[in-house]
């Protein structure tokens, strides 16, 4: 994973979208909640939308 730059929407790390698989496969077996934020075409205020696309738990 990738820590990202301080930013405004306050995000910390980034997982680029071609290893995303192999990522979340490896953070769920760790016990670690994952969030997936998909980014918009257009662009509000200079910034481009985003939007949660989904949430995933791991099976305890």
């Amino acid at each position: 994973m990738q820590r990202l730059r301080e930013n405004r929407r306050r995000a910390l790390y980034g997982v680029p979208a071609r290893l995303f698989g192999r990522y979340l496969v490896r953070l769920l077996g760790l016990g670690h909640s994952v969030l997936v934020v998909r980014q918009g075409d257009q662009y509000w205020t200079g910034v481009r939308a985003r939007v949660l696309a989904c949430r995933m738990v791991p099976l305890v």
